[in-house]
């Protein structure tokens, strides 16, 4: 483990507390209480942690990685309406008392979370009015980005949203390169996969980025902030506001 940041241990051995923002701002006696009750698994690109309609009896608390929160059209399209990453949690639904989950939870950069079970983690949020507050918060927090996202996405051209969603997922992934194909990544913003195309290239001519196969490599951050809406901006204030 790197030097210098403070580890607690849960049942699969330690790890960084700072790893997951949400976990590191609970009390210590709280992170102490939710370790316990916590397992460390592994996340898997393409893996689905949660389906539309159904209870999976599970939060996830991610330490490394991303995953998107899609809505599914009854075609089987889909598109991108939140993602989460260390900053966060997936499975807050059952914190409001409705267990099915609204969207598909699909992992789309691998690494690790802490699961616990909802029965455990409300438990935690009934005993603790300072958990309380803080899952509010975040959740108020969410709910308002997707806000802004849906904003975004009737308004702002496909370039500026592109460079904004890449800008998201880098600062979840916290590296340049991002396991992204075309395809995936018309998904997730819900355009045709020839607009991406279209639109990757100019951001690559702009030498903002280069493009692989199965990646997306990011070669000029502050060039691909000036490249997006105001809704970096905004999305990444809205999170640091509540952390």
């Amino acid at each position: 483990m790197p030097t210098g940041r403070s580890e607690k241990r849960n049942g699969n051995g330690t790890y960084p507390i700072e790893a997951n923002r949400l976990v590191s701002a609970f009390s210590t006696q709280d992170q102490e209480f939710f370790l316990s009750r916590t397992t460390s698994i592994q996340l898997s690109l393409g893996q689905i942690l949660a389906e539309p309609g159904e209870d999976s009896g599970f939060c996830y608390f991610p330490t490394r990685g991303v995953i998107s929160m899609v809505t599914l059209m009854s075609s089987g399209s889909g598109a991108e309406v939140g993602i989460v990453g260390t900053e966060g949690m997936v499975g807050f639904n059952a914190l409001l008392g409705e267990a099915r989950a609204p969207h598909q939870a699909l992992v789309q950069g691998s690494g690790e979370a802490l699961r616990i079970t909802v029965d455990d983690l409300v438990k935690m949020r009934d005993q603790s009015e300072e958990v309380e507050q803080l899952l509010l918060r975040y959740i108020h927090s969410f709910l308002t980005i997707v806000s802004q996202g849906a904003a975004c996405n009737a308004l702002h051209k496909a370039e500026a949203r592109m460079a904004r969603w890449i800008l998201l997922v880098q600062d979840r992934l916290h590296e340049d390169s991002l396991p992204i194909t075309h395809e995936f990544l018309a998904n997730m913003l819900g355009i045709r996969r020839a607009t991406v195309t279209v639109v990757a290239n100019v951001l690559e001519q702009a030498g903002l980025v280069s493009l692989g196969r199965r990646e997306i490599r990011v070669l000029d951050r502050e060039g691909l902030m000036k490249a997006s809406c105001e809704c970096y901006k905004a999305m990444d204030g809205i999170t640091a506001r509540v952390l």
